[in-house]
């Protein structure tokens, strides 16, 4: 079944889960067509006959995924499909003996009679939006946070891509392990730096790790392929520490210590005190 999902695939995901599906397919994560067989072939083995597969319209295939978009775009003038369910629907006739069938519910998902919930949630958003017209409120959209109607301003969410989350527990875990470790290292810098100068070197320290939409956005930028679990492989600045010293001498000083350390790998440096960037 294809489903609406054409950047990311929360739609194509929700309904996945809660309709019982096998197999779900979302842009965020290109499929690979032989694991899509293999997983039927051992539904199969184990006696169950027919599979549900949830293919979001955005999806693409890790082929496709490695490509440029000038690339992606001249295949996609050739492809001979009408959509993204009858190329993987053709691909799996063509790798097992299994009959398919397709069902595109284009615009059918958003009609449908509401719920008592789905009532209730639309009276709360549109009195809530109707409020803040009254107290002159503009340039926001009524929002649920935590079962609370609140105001959410328009530039937090228009032109911004909401991925299924790429930063796992685990993920976050690492990396903040990382920078910790990281930042222990450089405040026993601050204190070599003490010893000899009698002076503090770090003024302050901040860490962050990108959000999943700046992850995105950067990879389509580097025209990396379009896989949210290969970013590792393609980017290597997802989580940064600033550290901002007293003065110039003290920042030459500190990356010199850096480079001698055998702990830390210098793999790329640019000097923004001699080259100023526009962005700082």
């Amino acid at each position: 079944m294809e489903l609406m999902g054409h950047k990311v695939g929360w739609l194509t995901l929700y309904v996945g889960i809660a309709g019982g599906a096998d197999i779900i397919l979302i842009p965020e994560i290109p499929y690979d067509i032989n694991s899509v067989v293999k997983s039927l072939e051992e539904r199969q083995k184990k006696g169950k006959n027919f599979s549900i597969i949830a293919v979001a319209e955005g999806v693409l295939s890790r082929e496709d995924a490695r490509l440029s978009k000038k690339e992606l775009k001249d295949k996609m003038k050739k492809n001979q499909y009408p959509s993204i369910a009858y190329k993987v629907g053709s691909e799996i006739e063509n790798m097992i003996n299994q009959d398919v069938r397709i069902t595109v519910s284009g615009h059918m998902q958003r009609g449908g009679s509401p719920c008592p919930y789905d009532r209730v949630l639309a009276t709360r958003l549109g009195s809530y939006a109707a409020q803040m017209i009254i107290d002159k409120k503009f340039g926001c959209m009524a929002g649920i946070r935590n079962d609370v109607v609140v105001p959410v301003p328009l530039e937090e969410t228009v032109g911004r891509l909401k991925l299924n989350e790429f930063w796992t527990k685990k993920r976050v875990k690492k990396y903040e392990e990382k920078m910790m470790w990281l930042l222990q290292k450089i405040g026993n810098l601050d204190q070599e730096y003490f010893m000899e100068h009698n002076s503090h070197l770090i003024r302050f320290t901040e860490y962050r790790l990108k959000t999943p939409e700046s992850i995105y956005s950067k990879m389509i930028q580097k025209n990396k392929p379009k896989d949210i679990m290969k970013v590792e492989e393609c980017i290597n600045d997802l989580a940064g520490i600033r550290i901002i010293c007293y003065d110039v001498e003290q920042v030459y000083w500190l990356v010199r210590k850096i480079r001698d350390n055998d702990e830390f790998e210098v793999l790329k440096v640019k000097n923004y005190i001699r080259n100023p960037s526009v962005n700082y």
